[in-house]
């Protein structure tokens, strides 16, 4: 299955090319998870109400936990917080977008077609994209009533 080969370093050379298809596989499988990811921080960043509502829920339960009281202060804790946050969140997008095209193209290198690849990837992207969207509270309807 496999032999040792000595060029000065020692390595272990696979004899199938099968690995070098699974690790191709492997990639556009990140590479569609990073993608999600990218959409989700996106989300974030740009939707504001859901986002300021659930600043106020959690500053409420932090200053209740802490026998804090509540006034005007609260807002403008939260309106900062989530400047910041979605500053965060918009950068990310970036940085996630630039990591899922690493992974792509090392993906595209190593897999059999191009295709593989891309539906792989696409694939990725549909299959992470539910279940990060809803860890992140962006279900797409408001819980707000």
């Amino acid at each position: 299955w496999w032999r040792r080969q000595f060029d000065g370093q020692f390595r272990v050379v696979l004899l199938f090319n099968t690995s070098q298809k699974m690790l191709g596989v492997s990639l556009a499988l990140c590479a569609g998870l990073f993608a999600a990811q990218a959409s989700v921080c996106a989300k974030i960043a740009m939707a504001t109400e859901e986002a300021a509502a659930t600043c106020q829920v959690l500053v409420y339960q932090v200053s209740s936990l802490l026998e804090w009281e509540q006034g005007a202060g609260s807002l403008a804790i939260c309106e900062l917080i989530l400047t910041y946050f979605r500053i965060i969140c918009f950068g990310l997008v970036f940085v996630f977008n630039a990591v899922m095209w690493v992974f792509f193209t090392k993906a595209l290198r190593l897999c059999k077609s191009s295709v593989e690849a891309t539906v792989t990837n696409t694939a990725a992207n549909f299959f992470f994209s539910p279940p990060t969207f809803a860890s992140a509270g962006c279900s797409g309807q408001s819980s707000i009533p």
